[in-house]
C-alpha cells in the first residue's frame, strides 16, 4: 500500500522565490518557426488547448530513448539533432515542451519527479514533465510529452501536486486531447453563461466524463506515474536561452526542491549524483506561486 503523501499547505511563501525572467525573443521566435507552431496552434482559443496541441506536437518529434542524449541542451539544439534522426530521453521532451510554450508566451518550467527513495535506488528513479501557467485561468497544468498527456479531472487541468492528490482520493485523472479539451470547454461556457440550464443539472455542475479511446489505452500511466509523485524539483530561474543554455553546463543552476512533510531533505539521486545548488521547501505557496 502507497502512503499517503502532503505538503505545508497553511504556511506563506519563503524566502525561494521562482524568477520567469525576460527571455530572448530572437531565439524563441526561431524555435516557433522551427516546430511551425503557427500552423500548430490555428485556431486555438484557450491556453489549456495550447499546451495540449504543443504538448502532442513535441511527443512527435522523435521516439524515445532512454540512453541517448543530445550534444546541447538547449530546445533549438535538441529539435534540430532530433530532425537528424536524435531520439532522446523524458527530460529532453520537457526542455522543448517549455520552450514551445515560452516561444508563444505561456510561462512554463521543466518538472524533476522524484521517488520517494531517490537516493538509494541505482536507475529509474526520476522522470521529467512540465508544468504550465495558464493565465486564463490563472492555474498551473502538468505535461507529460513523452506519453503525449495532459491531465483533467472534472473539467479542470491539475498542476503536478494535484495529479497526486487525485489519485490519492481515488480518483483517475482524463487524458485531455483536443476533442475532449472541446467538450470541457463547452460544458464550462454553459455553466458561466447560464446556457443549456437541463444539460447542467443532469451534470451535476460537473462536465461530462467519457472514456477516450486514449484513456483507455493509458490505464496503465497513472500507477505508473504515481511512483515519481513524492518530491518535486524546479529552476529557480527559467532559461533565457541567451547562449548560456547551449552547451551542457558545468554549474548545475539553482534548483527548489518540494519535499514532503515528516520526509528526508535528499542530497544525492541515484546514490551518485548530488544535488548541488538545491534548496527545500515544503511550501505549496511558494513552489506553486503564480509568475510575476
Amino acid at each position: 500500500m502507497q502512503r499517503h503523501v502532503d505538503y505545508d499547505r497553511n504556511g506563506t511563501e519563503t524566502e525561494v522565490q521562482l524568477r520567469y525572467p525576460e527571455q530572448n525573443a530572437e531565439y524563441l521566435a526561431q524555435l516557433r518557426a522551427r516546430l511551425r507552431l503557427d500552423e500548430v496552434l490555428a485556431g486555438a482559443t484557450t491556453d489549456l488547448e495550447t499546451l495540449v496541441r504543443l504538448t502532442g506536437r513535441v511527443h512527435a518529434l522523435w521516439e524515445h530513448s532512454g540512453s541517448q542524449q543530445p550534444s546541447k541542451r538547449d530546445p533549438l539544439s535538441i529539435v534540430e539533432e532530433a530532425e537528424r534522426g536524435g531520439r532522446f530521453r523524458c527530460v529532453e521532451y520537457a526542455i522543448v515542451l517549455a520552450g514551445a510554450l515560452h516561444a508563444v508566451g505561456i510561462p512554463a518550467r521543466c518538472v524533476g519527479l522524484m521517488k520517494r527513495r531517490i537516493e538509494k535506488r541505482f536507475i529509474a528513479g526520476a522522470h521529467f514533465a512540465v508544468e504550465a501557467f495558464l493565465k486564463d485561468q490563472k492555474r498551473w497544468a502538468f505535461a507529460d510529452p513523452q506519453w503525449n498527456i495532459v491531465p483533467v479531472h472534472e473539467g479542470l487541468p491539475l498542476s503536478g501536486v494535484q495529479v497526486l492528490e487525485t489519485l490519492q482520493e481515488g480518483g483517475t485523472p482524463r487524458t485531455c486531447t483536443p476533442e475532449t479539451q472541446r467538450e470541457i470547454g463547452r460544458f464550462w461556457r454553459c455553466l458561466f453563461l447560464g446556457i443549456d440550464r437541463l444539460s447542467r443539472s443532469r451534470a451535476g455542475h460537473r462536465p461530462p466524463v467519457f472514456a477516450s479511446e486514449a484513456d483507455r489505452e493509458l490505464a496503465w500511466y497513472w500507477p505508473w506515474l504515481r511512483q515519481y509523485l513524492y518530491y518535486f524539483a524546479v529552476r529557480v530561474a527559467q532559461p533565457t536561452y541567451d547562449g548560456d543554455e547551449t552547451a551542457q553546463q558545468q554549474t548545475p543552476p539553482p534548483r527548489l526542491l518540494l519535499v514532503p512533510l515528516g520526509a528526508i531533505e535528499p542530497k544525492v539521486s541515484h546514490r551518485r549524483f548530488p544535488f548541488t545548488n538545491y534548496s527545500y521547501t515544503n511550501s505549496i505557496a511558494t513552489f506553486y506561486a503564480d509568475p510575476d
